[in-house]
């Protein structure tokens, strides 16, 4: 969230809605996240590669879950 702040200090990202949470609090349960539908989840990624292997991970499990995707043979 620091990184989000120095760059909104900066003047980017001035629409952006105050910030509930970041992503570790959201991947570690610190946080619940959403609580109903009707609310909305955004992720400001800037740069930060372990956000990248976070997210992914997430990403992946949810759809192992729902049998969706599919594996390529690289």
């Amino acid at each position: 969230m620091l990184q989000l702040e120095t760059f909104r200090d900066s003047g980017f990202f001035r629409s952006i809605p105050p910030i509930d949470a970041d992503l570790g609090e959201l991947a570690t349960g610190r946080h619940p996240g959403r609580t109903d539908d009707r609310q909305r989840a955004m992720a400001c990624n800037l740069g930060v590669a372990i956000d990248d292997v976070a997210v992914g991970l997430l990403v992946l499990r949810a759809a192992e879950r729902k049998g969706l995707g599919a594996t390529l043979l690289l």
